[in-house]
């Protein structure tokens, strides 16, 4: 049995330690278009943008999330032995490609309506959740997943 500060690769959160936790009982807000809540609905599912899609605002860094230029000169020289003509460079680009984000806030804020839920020609709707109960819904899922072989990670 594995540790219990062990997380498992593909759990949605490896990193909990290093983030301010809401306090139990605490309400989030998702900001999205009617668009992407309604296909939510229909879809039963949450709806995640793909992180190179996010706009840069006054003030955001914009290089977050891209790879450092330090790494990228070491990645552009690095190839996989069954590809050599593919780079760790294009590698972590790719994966950043795949990569998927939800934004939550713990207040109802000016910023957070002016800033989310943007590209929908209907409007926005703002989602209260309950923090607990959604990392513990996202948590089993992932996990069903996992035990279920529909999410793979170590091959």
């Amino acid at each position: 049995m594995a540790p219990a500060s062990w997380t498992p690769l593909g759990h949605s959160e490896p990193h909990a330690g290093l983030l301010r936790q809401p306090s139990p009982g605490q309400v989030v807000y998702k900001i999205t278009s009617a668009e992407n809540f309604i296909s939510s609905l229909h879809g039963s599912y949450l709806h995640f943008n793909r992180v190179i899609s996010y706009k840069v605002f006054p003030g955001a860094d914009p290089g977050d999330g891209a790879e450092l230029p330090a790494d990228a000169r070491v990645n552009q020289s690095a190839r996989f032995l069954k590809a050599p003509d593919f780079t760790a460079s294009a590698y972590y680009q790719r994966s950043r490609e795949r990569t998927y984000a939800c934004c939550f806030s713990t207040d109802n804020s000016d910023h957070i309506w002016q800033n989310y839920g943007e590209g929908g020609a209907r409007g926005k709707i703002g989602i209260l959740f309950d923090f607990d109960g959604l990392r513990t819904t996202l948590n089993r899922t992932l996990q069903e997943a996992i035990d279920n072989g529909l999410l793979l990670y170590n091959g």
